[in-house]
C-alpha cells in the first residue's frame, strides 16, 4: 500500500530501530532511520515528514534536545513528535517532556508495536487501510548475530512483543524460533541430535536398541516417536511431557553458544500448532542461556562500561517484575543492588562467586530488570525500590473476575484512591497493581490468546491510570471529565462476569451428569461471551451427551473442533473429541487425541484411562499396558 506519510526515526540501538522501522513499512508508510539526531539532522531541517520518532538516550543531541530543536524551527515547529524511553524517571516525566521540549507523544518502553501504530494514527489524525495479511507475512528482518546477540534479540523481541517465526542459521545448522507476544514457544531444529530420540538416549531414559525399533514402528505406523514409546513401554505420559519440555528447551538454550551466523524475522498472527509450549519467560532463559554458554570473557566485555556505576533496581515496573528464576545466592545478590554500591564493589564483596555474580549482573543489566546508575541513589530514592516479587499463580476464575470489575472502575477506584490523593500514594497503589498483573505471571498457565489480551489490557490501563493520576494538570482534567459523564459501566466486563457464573455452573451440572441442564447453562455462556474455548469444549461435550440424534452430535464435534482451533493445547477439548470419535467407531484416530490429551495435561486420568483400554485390547502391548495400568492406579 502506498503511503504519503513519512516517518523519521531516530534510536541508537540497531535492533530495535529495525524492528520498528520495518513494522512502520508494513503498515504502508516511509520510513528513514537514524543511529542519532547529527545523522538526521539534514532530513529534520527540510521538514518534509510527517512523524519524528526520537529514543531520548542517544549519542551526541538526546532526543529531548532534537524535539526542542525542531519546536524552533517554524518549518517543523508543528510537526508530531514521538520520543521514546526504557527509563522511568517519576511520574510526570510524560507531561515534563510534553511541556519542556514540546514532545507530542511519550511512549515508555516496553510498548507493543500496535501501540506504536495507534499512536502514530491518533496523531495524524486519519484512518488507514491495514495491508493484506500475505504482505506483512513476507515482510522480514535481517541481521547477524555478530552485531546483535542472540541474548539481546531475544530481550528486543520481547519488549516489542511481537509475534513470529525467526529463523537462525549458522553455516548448515538451522533453528527456528516460535515467538508469541514476546515469548519464545517453541523451537525447530535440523540438527540430529536434537531429535527426541538421541535426547531420551542420551538422558537414559532408552538404549540406541530401543530407539531404532521406535523409529521403525514411526515409520510403519506414521505416528510421532514420543507416543510409540508409550505403546512400546519405554515412557510414561508424564516422562514424555517432561522430556519434550526439556528437548525444546535445550534447543533453544543451544543457539546461544552462537555468536556467528545469520537471522530472519518473519512477521506472523496465531500457531495452530500441536506443540509443546516452552512456557519459560526471556528473562529466565537469558540466565540458563548466559550461565550454560558464556565464558568469562564474554561477561567481561558485557559488564566493563558498567563496573563503575551503580546498579539499582529498575524503576520501570514492567521490566522489573518480569518472571526470572533465581537461586537463594541470586536473590541475595539482587537484593544488594540498591544503587549504593558499584558493581565492583558488588563482584568484590563475594570473591567466592565472582563468576556466577557476573553471568546474574549480565543477565539483570541485559533484561533491565537492573539500570546502571552514574551515581549512587539516596536514602530516599532506595526507599521507593520495592524488591518483594509477585506471587506466581493467580487463578483464571479469579483474574476474569478481577478484569470485569476493574476494567469497568474509573482509575480513582481502579487505583483504589481518593481524589486528593497523594502522588506517592497512587505510585505505591500502582505498583502493588503492577505486581500482581505482570502478564509474565500467567506464562506457565494454559490459556487462550484471548485471555493473554485481557491480561494484556488490564496491565496497560493501569499503567494508564498511574500515569493520568500521578500527573496534577492531566489528573484536574480527568476528574472533570469523569465529573461530567458520570461512570461509564462497561456492558463488556458484566457479560463476562454473567458468562462466566453460567460457564461455572455448566461444569458442575456435567460432573452430576445433567448434560441437559449443562447444555442450557453453557449455550448462556457461550451467547454471552462467544471467544473462550473453553465455553464452546464444555457447551460441546453437553450438547453430545444430551442429544440423541445423528445431526446434533455432528453439530457437537464441529464445535470442539472450534475449540481446539482457538487453543491447540486444550487437553480437555482432546479428550472430549476422543469421546466422540471413538463412538463413532473411528478408534484409531480416537488413540491419537486421548494421547495428544496427555501430552497437554499429563495427568489427565480420563485420557490415561482409555489409553490403557486400548493397550489392553493390544496383545503385543502387555508390557505397555501393565505400565499405563501402575500410573493410573497411582
Amino acid at each position: 500500500m502506498t503511503n504519503k506519510h513519512h516517518i523519521i526515526l531516530v534510536d541508537d540501538d540497531q535492533n530495535i530501530r529495525q524492528f520498528l522501522g520495518e513494522f512502520l513499512k508494513l503498515k504502508g508508510f516511509s520510513v528513514s532511520s537514524y543511529t542519532s539526531a547529527e545523522e538526521a539532522d539534514k532530513e529534520l531541517k527540510n521538514g518534509k515528514f510527517s512523524i519524528a520518532i526520537f529514543d531520548i538516550v542517544l549519542p551526541g543531541i538526546s532526543g529531548r534536545d532534537a524535539c526542542a530543536k525542531l519546536r524552533e524551527n517554524p518549518q517543523t515547529a508543528s510537526r508530531p513528535v514521538i520520543l521514546m524511553t526504557a527509563i522511568h524517571r517519576g511520574s510526570d516525566q510524560a507531561q515534563k517532556a510534553k511541556e519542556e521540549f514540546g514532545a507530542t507523544e511519550y511512549l515508555l518502553k516496553p510498548f507493543s508495536l500496535d501501540n506504536l501504530y495507534q499512536k502514530t494514527l491518533s496523531l495524524l489524525g486519519e484512518e488507514y487501510k491495514i495491508p493484506d495479511l500475505k504482505d506483512r507475512e513476507t515482510s522480514t528482518i535481517q541481521g547477524s548475530l555478530s552485531e546483535t546477540s542472540f541474548p539481546k534479540l531475544l530481550h528486543d523481541l520481547y519488549a516489542l512483543k511481537t509475534t513470529g517465526l525467526l529463523h537462525i542459521t549458522l553455516n548448515e545448522r538451522k533453528k527456528v524460533v516460535y515467538f508469541m507476544e514476546g515469548y519464545p514457544i517453541f523451537v525447530r531444529s535440523n540438527l540430529i541430535g536434537e531429535c527426541l530420540g538421541k535426547l531420551l538416549v542420551n538422558k537414559g531414559f532408552i538404549d540406541e536398541r530401543e530407539c531404532e525399533e521406535s523409529l521403525k514402528m514411526v515409520k510403519e505406523t506414521g505416528r510421532l516417536q514420543g507416543t510409540v514409546l508409550i505403546d512400546m513401554g519405554h515412557l510414561t505420559p508424564q516422562q514424555l511431557h517432561d522430556v519434550l519440555k526439556l528437548q525444546a528447551t535445550e534447543k533453544l538454550l543451544e543457539i546461544f553458544s552462537w555468536t556467528t551466523g545469520e537471522y530472519r524475522f518473519s512477521h506472523a498472527q496465531d500457531f495452530k500448532k500441536n506443540i509443546t509450549r516452552i512456557n519459560l519467560s526471556p528473562a529466565t532463559l537469558i540466565l540458563q542461556g548466559l550461565r550454560k554458554y558464556y565464558s568469562e570473557e564474554m561477561l567481561d566485555k558485557m559488564l566493563k562500561p558498567h563496573l563503575s556505576y551503580y546498579p539499582a533496581l529498575s524503576s520501570n515496573p514492567h521490566y522489573r517484575f518480569q518472571d526470572i528464576d533465581l537461586t537463594s545466592k541470586d536473590a541475595s545478590i539482587l537484593a544488594e543492588c540498591r544503587g549504593d554500591m558499584t558493581f565492583e564493589d558488588i563482584l568484590a564483596k563475594h570473591p567466592l562467586s565472582r563468576f556466577e555474580n557476573k553471568q546474574l549482573l549480565s543477565t539483570l543489566l541485559l533484561v533491565n530488570m537492573l539500570e546502571s546508575r552514574e551515581m549512587p541513589l539516596s536514602p530516599e530514592e532506595q526507599s521507593t525500590l520495592f524488591t518483594d516479587a509477585p506471587e506466581k499463580q493467580e487463578k483464571r476464575e479469579e483474574f476474569l473476575n478481577d478484569y470485569a470489575r476493574m476494567m469497568q472502575d474509573d482509575y480513582l477506584a481502579l487505583l483504589s484512591v481518593t481524589a486528593d490523593a497523594k502522588v506517592e500514594d497512587v505510585r505505591k497503589s500502582y505498583v502493588q497493581l503492577a505486581k500482581k498483573y505482570h502478564p509474565d505471571r500467567y506464562l506457565q498457565e494454559n490459556i487462550s490468546n484471548d485471555l493473554k489480551q485481557k491480561i494484556n489490557s488490564l496491565f496497560q490501563r493501569i499503567g494508564e491510570a498511574y500515569e493520568t493520576l500521578s500527573n496534577p494538570t492531566q489528573r484536574k482534567a480527568y476528574l472533570a471529565e469523569v465529573k461530567g459523564t458520570g461512570k461509564k459501566k462497561d456492558s463488556e466486563a458484566i457479560e463476562i462476569i454473567q458468562a462466566e457464573t453460567a460457564f461455572q455452573k455448566g461444569l458442575v451440572l456435567i460432573k452430576t451428569n445433567d448434560f441437559a441442564g449443562a447444555k442450557k447453562e453453557l449455550e448462556k455462556a457461550v451467547k454471552l461471551y462467544g471467544k473462550e474455548p473453553e465455553y464452546f469444549c464444555h457447551l460441546a461435550w453437553a450438547q453430545f451427551k444430551a442429544s440423541d440424534n445423528e445431526i446434533d452430535k455432528d453439530k457437537a464435534k464441529i464445535m470442539v473442533i472450534k475449540a481446539l482451533q482457538m487453543n491447540p493445547d486444550m487437553d480437555k477439548a482432546h479428550l472430549y473429541l476422543g469421546y466422540i470419535l471413538k463412538e463413532s467407531g473411528k478408534e484409531r484416530e480416537a488413540e491419537k487425541r486421548f494421547e495428544r490429551a496427555i501430552q497437554c495435561n499429563p495427568n489427565n486420568t480420563e485420557a490415561l484411562r482409555e489409553l490403557r483400554l486400548f493397550q489392553m485390547r493390544k496383545p503385543s502391548n502387555g508390557k505397555a499396558a501393565s505400565l499405563l495400568g501402575k500410573m493410573f492406579k497411582k
